[in-house]
């Protein structure tokens, strides 16, 4: 799989989330706890993944809610985290060569479960806020070019 194409997808996700923390922003008070709850729990995991990619210990848990102001800076900082790993680290040319593929196919196993991750859990909030007589027009991810 070409790199670019897969760093462009990571993107086009990251960015959606931040069209959804906006929208929640926005519409805080017509939403039910349970949007709030997915979409901190899309904002988490996508901060324990890279954590755990960098062999760190991440700072919240896979369930911690949050604030729809905080939501968006959460997102942006694993946005630039995940898009500056991706782009330093996925080939790292000082492995030896079979190691390094490992490395290479974890990553991009991770970053493909990220990007499912997301498609499952924003469509569920796309749902929740159609439920709710809210018009939602969400950007979509462009898979093929």
């Amino acid at each position: 799989m070409d790199s670019f194409f897969f760093q462009d997808k990571l993107e086009q996700s990251f960015n959606r989330v931040t069209w959804w923390c906006n929208f929640i922003e926005e519409n805080e008070d017509k939403l039910n706890l349970k949007i709030i709850q997915i979409l901190s729990h899309v904002i988490n995991m996508d901060h324990i993944w890279i954590y755990r990619l960098k062999h760190l210990q991440p700072d919240s848990g896979s369930y911690d809610v949050h604030q729809a102001y905080h939501l968006k800076q959460l997102n942006e900082a694993s946005k630039r985290e995940w898009l500056d790993f991706w782009f330093n680290n996925l080939v790292d040319s000082s492995l030896p060569e079979a190691e390094n593929q490992t490395s290479s196919n974890f990553s991009l196993n991770i970053s493909f479960n990220l990007l499912m991750h997301h498609a499952k859990h924003l469509g569920q909030i796309t749902m929740l806020c159609k439920e709710l007589g809210l018009v939602v027009d969400e950007p979509s991810l462009q898979v093929i070019e």
